[in-house]
């Protein structure tokens, strides 16, 4: 990192600040962790959509408002004297140095790709956390995605070569090959007879797709 990038990076933060302050904006003082929750989930998928079109400026305009998010939200927690940007730089750095104890570790090991598994369960057990796989999800985490995580997990549990699970009014024939153009009509049809029927399909897989995860833990 360069001096103006220092430079830089300290001129966000003290805007930031300011902004914050009974001289700034009322809007900016008026925020909560809670009311930028929106903003942080809107502006992830915006950065997304731009590296899905390879826009360079796009990329690079999506980040500077994706870390606007973070600048914001640890000024909101320095200001209640829990913890600032320093913090939150130091324990993701700290992370990354335990999650690869092949590059920074003192000692000599034979690992070249660790079992970041196995650490992560390491260090939620110290702090206390539960280490099972249900609990450590995201509960805002989209359905679609969440029982992604969940197939793949189950499939690693499962000492078979087939489905982990067996669903029981399951339409689609498992054997044969799935074109993306015939999931993508398969699902739509779901929500479409789920919409007639006043059923929240997203609420529905979350569910079903939790208790899956509870019974395999």
């Amino acid at each position: 990192m360069t001096s103006k990038d220092i430079e830089n990076l300290s001129n966000l933060i003290g805007t930031m600040r300011l902004l914050r302050s009974q001289n700034g904006c009322s809007w900016d003082r008026e925020q909560s962790p809670e009311s930028l929750r929106p903003y942080i989930l809107e502006e992830a998928y915006e950065l997304i959509d731009a590296i899905d079109r390879g826009d360079t400026n796009d990329i690079l305009a999506e980040l500077g408002d994706l870390l606007l998010q973070v600048i914001f939200q640890a000024q909101i927690f320095s200001e209640k004297g829990l913890f600032g940007i320093g913090d939150i730089a130091e324990g993701i750095n700290s992370k990354l140095q335990r999650r690869h104890p092949h590059i920074f570790s003192t000692g000599e090991t034979s690992q070249k790709h660790p079992d970041w598994e196995q650490i992560k369960q390491q260090e939620l057990k110290e702090m206390g956390k539960p280490t099972d796989f249900a609990s450590r999800q995201p509960v805002n985490l989209p359905s679609l995605k969440l029982a992604d995580k969940c197939c793949r997990y189950l499939s690693k549990k499962s000492t078979t070569t087939g489905p982990p699970f067996e669903p029981e009014d399951l339409h689609l024939c498992l054997n044969e090959p799935l074109s993306e153009e015939k999931l993508a009509e398969s699902l739509f049809t779901l929500v479409f007879q789920a919409q007639q029927q006043d059923i929240d399909c997203d609420l529905a897989l979350r569910k079903y797709v939790l208790n899956l995860l509870r019974k395999a833990d």
